[in-house]
């Protein structure tokens, strides 16, 4: 299994441009369709025209949001991940606190004299 590197500055930058670059196109502006012959043989261009018209500025709103939703998902996900990780090292400190914190002897453990019954088998 590989090592899993998280940078959450980096993440942020890349969440900015990505908010940055939502805003420039939702700023961009909207493609109209001006001009051109009404007549009975142009009818099918102008209802083509139109419609990719409308799918184009359709297109370009949906894809804005779309950025702005993934920013925002990875900025919140930036927060939570360094949420878990300040929770993972505090756990840390607070276990390494109560091995620190454990008196130690420093003389070797004494041998008890003690017997140990053992049931034995007679063959």
């Amino acid at each position: 299994m590989g090592q899993y590197n998280f940078d959450s500055e980096q993440a942020r930058q890349l969440a900015s441009r990505l908010i940055a670059g939502a805003r420039q196109i939702a700023a961009a502006p909207q493609i109209g369709v001006t001009g051109g012959v009404r007549m009975s043989f142009t009818e099918n261009i102008n209802r083509a025209l139109q419609a990719y018209k409308t799918a184009a500025n359709g297109n370009k709103d949906a894809y804005s949001q779309w950025m702005q939703d993934y920013a925002n998902r990875m900025l919140d996900a930036t927060e939570y991940q360094e949420t878990f990780e300040d929770g993972v090292r505090m756990q840390a400190r607070v276990e390494q606190q109560k091995v620190e914190d454990t008196p130690q002897s420093s003389s070797k453990p004494q041998q008890s004299d003690k017997t140990i019954d053992r049931p034995t088998i007679d063959i």
